[in-house]
């Protein structure tokens, strides 16, 4: 979590049920939340829900289960006009899938990885050849990423251009 974040109690306890390894009650408190978010509104929290909530569903290996709230944080993320965070979500999806042997929903949204457009931010090599990268990982924890993460627990690790 982020400093300076407050979580509310029953999101904190969902996340305390995953840390424990209570991945089927994790996973049910996670839909109950995302539901209740998804009432009020609230795109973001709802997919960034639904993907904790698969990250749960992928513990217990309930593939199915995991590539429909997959789906449904997806779709709640264009809808949020987030196509960034779609596309990391996308390609995290499809890489569980194939890991899982899934080719079929891996093909499917390797087509609907190629239509999603953003105005993405530059690539590694291109900050590299313009000079813009320094030898410094540091973790990031960017709003844009935290449904990467939250759906397979990685934070990821970015270079951070030198700063002059």
């Amino acid at each position: 979590m982020r400093a300076g974040v407050t979580v509310p109690e029953p999101v904190r306890r969902a996340m305390r049920l995953r840390e424990e390894g209570r991945f089927e009650e994790a996973a049910g408190a996670f839909d109950d939340l995302s539901q209740g978010a998804e009432e009020r509104g609230r795109l973001l929290q709802t997919a960034n829900l639904f993907a904790q909530a698969a990250r749960c569903y992928l513990s217990l290996e309930d593939v199915d289960a995991a590539y429909e709230r997959g789906l449904r944080a997806l779709d709640l993320l264009k809808r949020a006009g987030r196509p960034g965070a779609a596309r990391r979500l996308v390609e995290k999806m499809i890489g569980v899938l194939r890991e899982k042997g899934r080719e079929g929903e891996a093909n499917a949204l390797e087509r609907e990885l190629s239509q999603l457009t953003c105005p993405c931010r530059p690539t590694r090599a291109s900050r590299r050849a313009a000079g813009q990268v320094s030898s410094v990982w540091w973790p990031y924890q960017g709003a844009r990423d935290d449904l990467g993460r939250s759906l397979f627990g990685g934070v990821p690790l970015l270079r951070l251009g030198s700063q002059g």
